[in-house]
């Protein structure tokens, strides 16, 4: 996607912290260390938040 867009990498650390704040601030969610993944292992993410493709919204 950075590519595509003619954007440089962002170390992931930093991709975190940016997404983070946005996430908090657009739609009012934490990030959270108990979400359970596939193995049932609890991991980092924002629960009931999901990534769509473009053209999905835009249809």
């Amino acid at each position: 996607m950075s590519q595509q867009r003619n954007l440089n990498t962002l170390k992931r650390s930093i991709f975190r912290e940016l997404m983070r704040d946005l996430i908090r601030d657009r739609y009012g969610m934490a990030l959270r260390n108990d979400v359970p993944d596939e193995l049932n292992k609890h991991q980092q993410a924002w629960k009931g938040l999901r990534v769509v493709e473009a053209e999905s919204v835009a249809a």
